[in-house]
């Protein structure tokens, strides 16, 4: 290259002998690049050691780095897309709990407010809430607690097997399904021995709501099975009883003198 020539692609003329351009030394010393001809020499012999080592590179190697790269990339975009829809989900699910939560409660109340008043029509109290358990959102959990009191001295007592006694339990559980009569459509209820170790009060008590309940047209049909009925209980023109006879020592029905028996009650009647 002519002297002329290199003094003009350096940018060096006259009253500037080897000095480079300004901006060329800028940059140079922005990179810290050394000042010395033997440290530049030493740079560059790094440098080109470097590149001759690049040249030796396996190239699977490099391969295999850049499909995991492009996979990690993949899997950050593919959980952040997660936690939107989680996010959304999350919100859709505290919308329908919140709904389903306000029509539970209503229910509850209403049930709560009939089993009270029954109980209250028996002398006692009660009532019922909504149990959510330990955990909120563990519906599972879910359930009815039934809180009784029959005795002016004791306070309001969940409903256990340890609590009451078996003719207590037994008029709770009658009273709480008479609190559902209105409250849940099904054609008929079945009841076995309900009345079974109550005493004669509660009995009668409990057969006269009862009747009063399930005998009103708009509610369902009404099942009671028994061994044994209280004498002088209150009927209703919309109730059927049906008297099975059955055992060994039991006379056939073919033998029955009806007339008999229909001259007994009402002697038994007007007595």
């Amino acid at each position: 290259m002519a002297d002329g020539e290199a003094k003009k692609t350096t940018g060096l003329n006259k009253g500037a002998k080897d000095k480079p351009p300004q901006e060329i030394q800028d940059y140079w010393d922005q990179a810290g690049f050394p000042d010395s001809v033997d440290e530049i020499d030493q740079l560059s012999g790094r440098l080109e050691a470097q590149a001759a080592c690049a040249d030796n590179i396996n190239q699977s190697v490099l391969e295999k780095y850049r499909e995991l790269k492009e996979q990690i990339q993949e899997l950050e975009t593919d959980v952040k897309r997660r936690g939107k829809e989680k996010q959304n989900q999350s919100k859709r699910l505290e919308s329908v709990k919140e709904e389903w939560l306000s029509s539970l409660n209503n229910l509850v109340g209403n049930i709560n407010t009939r089993f009270s008043k029954f109980f209250g029509i028996m002398g006692f109290a009660g009532g019922v809430q909504l149990h959510t358990g330990s955990h909120e959102n563990d519906f599972d959990n879910y359930g009815i607690k039934i809180l009784v009191k029959y005795r002016d001295t004791e306070p309001l007592q969940e409903l256990t097997p340890h609590h009451q006694s078996g003719g207590e339990r037994s008029v709770a559980t009658a009273i709480y399904m008479l609190a559902l009569q209105a409250l849940t459509t099904v054609p008929f209820r079945c009841v076995d021995e309900i009345n079974q170790g109550m005493d004669a009060r509660n009995e009668r008590l409990v057969f006269e709501l009862l009747v009063e309940t399930s005998c009103q047209e708009t509610n369902s049909q009404y099942f009671l099975l028994t061994p044994k009925l209280l004498t002088g209980l209150a009927y209703n023109p919309r109730m059927n009883v049906l008297i099975v006879h059955n055992g060994h020592e039991m006379l056939h029905h073919s033998e029955w003198n009806i007339d008999s028996i229909y001259e007994n009650l009402k002697s038994i009647e007007s007595a």
